[in-house]
């Protein structure tokens, strides 16, 4: 039976799941959503919407059987390639590619133009298709650990999170969710993972003392992690721990779908 390509339904939801954590580097799964023990039922959920998302979701099936699974991300000028993940055992068939290039033809819109993606800079094989397809490097990100702990000179000053409520119902449904934490310098989006670590893209924070008080107030055994562009850190950070390290790739769509056909 040949293996076909379409978009997603909520009947997907626990096979994508299945196809991502089969490839996915292991010790990094839990600072994932997709290590979480709601994301599932949260992809059945978004999944019964997409039409209506910045996110799209796309599948390779034979049979029953859902052998490769892509998600991609609508921004003004560009497409973003959160995922895309093939079962080891159905690698070799073109699968990957068959199924990169059904979904930017389905997601072209005419205002984007650049594919941007991030990758494990540990996953060569990744890495030299993403080339051959004329992805270049643009930056590369670093995955750090660190534990949280109260400012040493004992900052005071005000900070609140607004919509925490509705964050910690959705955590208790998913595993995972976002809350909005203010300081009077700043507001962060601030990101929650199982029991275990709070994230955050925000290099902002590193320095924000308000701000780390107010998540040692909030979960003091939580972990913080990380993810910041290495070319604006800088050296000798005390006390963090680097889980990985990725780079942002970026190219023309246009130049990838020809590659692609």
């Amino acid at each position: 039976m040949a293996a076909t390509v379409q978009r997603a339904s909520p009947d997907h939801a626990q096979a994508i799941v299945a196809v991502m954590r089969s490839g996915f580097i292991d010790h990094l799964l839990p600072y994932t959503i997709f290590g979480c023990h709601g994301i599932a039922e949260y992809l059945c959920d978004v999944l019964s919407v997409q039409e209506y998302s910045s996110s799209q979701y796309f599948v390779c099936v034979e049979g029953n059987r859902v052998l490769a699974f892509a998600e991609l991300r609508y921004t003004p000028t560009s497409l973003f390639l959160n995922h895309i993940y093939v079962l080891a055992e159905a690698r070799g068939r073109g699968i990957g590619s068959e199924l990169l290039r059904y979904a930017l033809q389905q997601m072209m819109t005419g205002g984007q133009d650049t594919l941007e993606l991030d990758v494990f800079t540990s996953n060569t094989r990744a890495v030299e298709w993403y080339t051959s397809l004329g992805l270049a490097p643009v930056y590369e990100q670093v995955w750090l650990e660190a534990g949280i702990r109260p400012p040493a000179n004992g900052a005071e000053g005000w900070w609140c999170a607004p919509d925490l409520a509705q964050a910690n119902r959705l955590h208790e449904i998913y595993g995972f969710s976002q809350f909005s934490l203010q300081t009077s310098s700043a507001s962060y989006i601030t990101g929650r993972l199982g029991a275990h670590a709070f994230r955050s893209t925000n290099i902002l924070l590193l320095n924000d003392e308000i701000a780390t008080r107010a998540l040692f107030t909030l979960d003091r055994d939580r972990k913080m992690l990380y993810i910041l562009r290495s070319d604006c850190l800088t050296p000798g950070l005390d006390g963090f721990k680097v889980l990985a390290s990725s780079m942002r790739l970026q190219g023309q769509i246009d130049s990838v779908r020809a590659r692609l056909a």
